[in-house]
């Protein structure tokens, strides 16, 4: 049964910004984040009907999100050749860093929680069928980092939970937050392993494992596609503590 005082309460009203600092492009695509705007746009473009048959299992290899691209710069306008052509330039290449400094407030009027991050992510190709994604970064934040949320929302951050690490100045504690995953294979046969969040379906709903905003897990994701054939294994697990425990528990 879920906490019943959830359903009444009310959370956010008010963000304040996230900011960046750097030269690099404010939407910097990371594959291997299934919450990345790319994914966002990759199913619309599916609506338009200028990518067919999307997998279902997210997030994908950049070998995948090549082809994919490439489709919509063959059938799309011109603005859905720009945009496309902009994603590609960001995961298209050798070896990509972006370093990433940010702050973050959410506040509902009686408590305000806070952020400060700075880290980066990286991603790129070893050799045309080994390509790797992945983030790293210093996370100071006050309390758990679901505090402050919408209903039955979670922070798309993952953190490293240390028993050992004390809280200083006003409630601060240091974390680390990291996610990565490295792809062998084609854009139509592949095996994808690391520490990433997932997804499954063309669903825009919650799920309670294979979700873009369930925690992040050790999954083990396979494609194999011959014709009009598809075949995705998924194989996931989860470490759950004392600590990693939120508001959203169930009793």
């Amino acid at each position: 049964m879920i906490h019943s005082n959830l359903m009444e309460q009310r959370t956010v009203v008010g963000m304040f910004l996230v900011f960046l600092l750097g030269s690099l492009p404010l939407f910097a695509q990371l594959a291997a984040d299934p919450n990345d705007r790319i994914y966002t746009e990759l199913s619309l473009w599916q609506d338009r009907g200028l990518i067919t048959n999307l997998p279902p299992l997210r997030p994908y290899p950049i070998q995948l999100l090549k082809e994919l691209l490439g489709q919509v710069q063959a059938a799309g306008t011109d603005a859905d050749k720009a945009l496309a052509a902009h994603f590609l330039s960001n995961i298209d290449q050798p070896l990509s860093i972006r370093g990433t400094v940010g702050a973050l407030g959410r506040t509902d009027g009686s408590t305000l929680h806070k952020e400060i991050e700075i880290g980066g992510d990286y991603q790129g190709n070893l050799l045309p069928n080994v390509t790797f994604s992945g983030t790293l970064a210093g996370v100071i934040l006050d309390g758990s980092g679901n505090a402050v949320l919408p209903e039955y929302g979670r922070s798309t951050l993952d953190f490293v939970h240390d028993g050992a690490v004390q809280s200083f100045g006003g409630g601060m504690t240091p974390r680390v937050s990291s996610s990565g995953s490295a792809t062998i294979g084609s854009d139509t046969a592949y095996v994808q392993a690391g520490l990433i969040r997932g997804s499954f379906g063309p669903f825009w709903d919650d799920n309670a494992v294979l979700s873009p905003t369930s925690p992040q897990a050790g999954p083990d994701l396979a494609r194999l596609q011959a014709a009009d054939v598809h075949v995705h294994r998924a194989v996931h697990g989860y470490l759950r503590n004392r600590q990693q425990r939120t508001r959203d528990s169930i009793a």
